[in-house]
């Protein structure tokens, strides 16, 4: 197996919501009122949510011959796969009534990959837009958000930089996308994700 695939394995954009609240929670832990200290069960949730379902979804839409690869390569079949995720995502964002209060910046964190999904579902129908880029974009741009509320895990900003490049050469070295592609993918990530930040601060 190549390094480029290896990476674009590793850090697939169905992993980043995970990612994305495990930084979260390790980094500031006082930002979330979790109830009744069910964080294992919010780390269930939402691996369920957004990693088993999509997964298994998509693995069955391969079996039945609605998609052509697990890369879907072809825009034209990322349409059902996004609507899948995009329905686990919000469904996982409203569980968190649960497990959080609504205006955590955790809930704010699934809308803004909400936002992503409903703009890369719109692009998909006409266009193949990077969603490894989407997914690490907005990993970066919610760490930024983070460090702006708490002051916390500034060294993650830069982190998160590095792993976009990484990712984007590893796409690029793949073949999977073009330079356009790449830098539409992270822009619309990173933006949708740092526009929380507004919301942060009611």
């Amino acid at each position: 197996m190549s390094l480029s695939r290896f990476i674009s394995i590793i850090l697939h954009p169905i992993f980043i919501p995970l990612i994305g609240v495990y930084i979260c929670v390790k980094i500031a832990p006082e930002i979330f009122i979790i109830i009744d200290n069910l964080l294992p069960v919010l780390y269930l949730n939402v691996f369920f949510y957004t990693v088993f379902f999509p997964t298994i979804t998509v693995v069955l839409l391969l079996k039945l011959g609605v998609i052509s690869s697990l890369e879907m390569n072809d825009y034209k079949e990322r349409f059902l796969p996004l609507c899948i995720n995009f329905i686990c995502v919000f469904f996982c964002f409203l569980s968190f009534k649960k497990l959080v209060f609504l205006n955590s910046f955790l809930s704010l964190f699934f809308l803004g990959i909400i936002l992503t999904l409903f703009i890369a579902l719109i692009i998909s129908r006409f266009w193949k837009i990077s969603l490894h880029m989407l997914g690490v974009g907005g990993l970066l741009g919610m760490m930024i958000n983070l460090n702006l509320l708490t002051n916390k895990g500034y060294y993650m900003v830069p982190a998160c930089l590095f792993i976009c490049g990484i990712v984007a050469f590893a796409r690029l070295k793949e073949g999977a996308h073009t330079s356009m592609q790449i830098y539409l993918g992270f822009l619309i990530g990173f933006v949708s994700q740092l526009s929380m930040y507004r919301f942060i601060l009611w």
